[in-house]
This record gives structure tokens, C-alpha cells and sequence, in this order.
């Protein structure tokens, strides 16, 4: 069962009854149907099951089986049809607890999740043992997921770790669900037991990451960033947060390198761009910080932090004319307080740098004007001076 959209795969194990229930005549047909299913052969198994049905129509484990032949062929009406027919012969709690599942399994394939909710309660009568109870309230978790309802994935979620606390699929979903509603102790919690259980895959790292850099607990995640280097040394999501971690730490020599490495496999990878260019600037690098932001911003032209950023970087680079185009656009795309300030403050310092700079012109055009005539003045009174010495020295002869 694929979670559509997602990268999860949920697979639930259905119990099937691998004996002929008063049939002993068509036993060895039934194995050499189910042999067929299991590799695969959907068409040659559907024959033989369709035998068996005709021959004992009441035996409901051969509608089950036509109907999970017909869903993996995705002819959905046809199968449903052959598990509301087992529906109707089974007289068990185990195998009318199974015949839903398969009805919800398929349900959530076509993303119906709201019927999926349907099915699950009508389960919930028949799920007696534990495993049948965990794996009920893990399909409605994931059904609620579906619909977008993580607060109810949340409780059922919680339901099925009561059956089966070490599942990988509800720890990491559970994790998650609390991460994007903001529950960041629980998710952290969750997602530590997802990523113990299954260190190798790299979804969990990804939000525990984001979690512990959220919350501002850089060296965990600079702990678990190096962990899951090691566990996925490919993962360029893992790398990047690592450095994000490093530029929480100060670590900004370790980020910029841990940044270059990411851009060297996605040249393309904006964030990881956006991210150097931080650790640039705190660094005092301030023309290589203007170069990644405005990199940065091609690709996330929506990101008004990104502009501010780069207004900032272009202030200590003292171009201001385009500090106040960038935070321009900061405002523009989020007419935050913050952003307005930046606004408000560079453009205050243009109009006072343009005023300071307007008046030592002003200033420099008087002195010029001044010396000018003053040099006029001089000029005259050294051509005085001259004269009235010749005529000393003419008296004197």
C-alpha cells in the first residue's frame, strides 16, 4: 500500500488461512492458485479461483482471493464486487476481520480516505487479537494523514503504539504529524525511536534534523547530522542540515565546506546556497554572500528572508542602492514589522547620506568660491606691496 504523495510504504501483513476449511478435494487446487498469486500471475490465479467459486460458492476464502486478484490487476470495481460476495460467506471474526482490511487497503490506495475511516470501524468488531487491533488503528492514522487531520492521526497513531510500540511506519508517521503541528518534544521523542529502528533510512533524520535545529539544540544535531552521514553518506537533506547545525555551533569554516559539498552535487540546490551565503557573511565575506543570496533568490523568489538577507549583505558591502531594492522586495513579498524596519532604517540612511554628502558639496563650491575671490584680493595686495617698495627705493636714490 503506498501512501500517494509520500515516500512510505505501508505494508500490513494479512493472515492468510493456508488450509482448505472442509474442502478437502480442492485443496491442491487452491495451493497451486495461491502459488500463482504470489508470483504474480493474476490472470492464470483468477481461473482457478473462479473454478474453486463455481464448484463451492459458499467458500469465502476463494471470493477473498478473487477480489485481492482483481485489486492488484486495478480492476477495483470487480474486486470489491468478490469481497462483499466473501463478506457474505465468511462466518468468522478472523476472516471477516481480514476481508475489510483488504477492503481498506484498497480504498486507501485510491486515496478514499474518508471510506477507509468507514472501513476501520467496520473492523473494529472483529479485531480480537493484538495484532489486529494495532494494525486497524494504524490504517485510520494514516487515513487521517490523508485527509490532512494530524491531530486525529495523532490519537490513533498513539492507539496503535498501545499493540505494537516499536512499529517503524507509526513512529516515524507519529513523529512527523507532531513536528508539523508544532509539538516539538513528543516529535523529537518519536522520531529518535524511528531512526533507531531503522538507522538507514533517511526520512527520519530529515524532520529529527529540522526539530532539534527548530528548537535551537545545535549540537544534537550536529551529533545526529554526523551520525546520519556516516548511516547515509549519499543524502545531500542530511548534509545540508548538517550544516546547518554548524552554522548554529559557529562552526562556519565546517558549514561552508559541509555547503560546498552539497553544491557540487546540486549546483541547483537553493538552499544550500542560501545557507553558505550565512555562513559568508558571519564570516565577513561580504562579497560572496552577496553572490549566493542573489543565486539563492532566482530560485526562491518567494522567500522574503532570502532578500533580507541579501539587503544585508549588500549594506555591509556598502552598496546601498541595492540593499534597498532587495529589502524592497523583502517587504513587498511579507510586509512584516521586520522587514519594514530594514526598509524604514537604509532608506533613512540614504536620505541622511545624501544630506551629509549635499552639504560638503555645498560646502566645498563656498570654499572654492571663497578661495577664489580671496586669491583676487592677495593678488592685489602683493601688487601693492611691490609698488610701494619701488617707490621707497626710488626716494632713497
Amino acid at each position: 500500500m503506498k501512501d500517494p504523495g509520500k515516500t512510505l510504504k505501508v505494508s500490513f501483513c494479512i493472515l492468510i488461512l493456508l488450509f482448505v476449511c472442509g474442502i478437502p478435494g480442492y485443496a491442491a487446487d487452491y495451493k497451486e492458485a495461491h502459488k500463482l498469486f504470489q508470483q504474480g500471475r493474476y490472470d492464470e490465479a483468477i481461473v482457478q479461483f473462479q473454478e474453486i467459486a463455481e464448484v463451492s460458492p459458499e467458500w469465502y476464502f476463494a471470493h477473498l482471493m478473487l477480489g485481492r486478484c482483481y485489486l492488484k490487476k486495478g480492476q477495483i470495481s470487480q474486486g470489491m464486487v468478490s469481497l462483499d460476495r466473501a463478506l457474505e460467506y465468511a462466518d468468522d471474526l478472523k476472516p471477516k476481520f481480514e476481508i475489510w482490511f483488504v477492503k481498506a487497503e484498497a480504498l486507501y490506495d485510491q486515496q478514499k480516505y474518508s471510506d477507509v475511516i468507514s472501513a476501520t470501524e467496520a473492523m473494529r468488531e472483529y479485531a480480537v487479537s493484538q495484532q489486529q487491533k494495532f494494525v486497524m488503528y494504524k490504517l485510520r492514522g494514516l487515513a487521517n494523514i490523508g485527509m490532512g487531520k494530524k491531530d486525529e492521526a495523532i490519537r490513533e497513531f498513539n492507539q496503535a503504539l498501545n499493540f505494537n510500540p516499536s512499529d517503524f511506519d507509526v513512529l516515524f508517521e507519529l513523529g512527523k504529524a507532531d513536528y508539523e503541528v508544532g509539538n516539538m518534544e513528543p516529535a523529537i521523542s518519536y522520531l529518535e525511536q524511528a531512526m533507531n529502528q531503522n538507522p538507514n533510512v533517511v526520512s527520519p533524520y530529515l524532520f529529527l534534523l529540522d526539530g532539534y535545529i527548530k528548537t535551537k539544540q545545535f549540537a544534537k544535531a550536529t551529533q545526529i547530522g554526523e551520525r546520519g552521514m556516516v548511516k547515509n553518506p549519499q543524502s545531500m537533506g542530511i548534509r545540508r542540515r548538517l550544516g546547518q547545525a554548524y552554522l548554529g555551533t559557529k562552526n562556519y569554516s565546517d558549514a561552508i565546506q559541509v555547503f560546498n559539498t552539497v553544491l557540487e552535487v546540486e549546483p541547483s540546490n537553493a538552499y544550500a546556497r542560501y545557507n553558505r551565503g550565512q555562513a559568508y557573511f558571519a564570516t565577513e565575506d561580504f562579497g560572496r554572500a552577496v553572490n549566493d543570496f542573489l543565486e539563492a533568490s532566482n530560485r526562491l523568489a518567494d522567500k522574503d528572508y532570502v532578500f533580507r538577507w541579501l539587503g544585508d549583505a549588500y549594506m555591509k558591502a556598502q552598496e546601498t542602492e541595492e540593499a534597498i531594492k532587495a529589502y524592497e522586495v523583502a517587504y513587498n513579498l511579507n510586509p512584516s514589522s521586520k522587514n519594514k524596519e530594514k526598509l524604514d532604517k537604509v532608506q533613512k540612511y540614504k536620505e541622511e547620506y545624501e544630506a551629509e554628502m549635499k552639504a560638503r558639496e555645498e560646502a566645498a563650491q563656498e570654499e572654492a568660491e571663497f578661495i577664489e575671490e580671496g586669491g583676487e584680493l592677495v593678488g592685489a595686495s602683493e601688487e601693492a606691496e611691490v609698488e610701494e617698495a619701488e617707490q621707497a627705493e626710488q626716494k632713497k636714490e
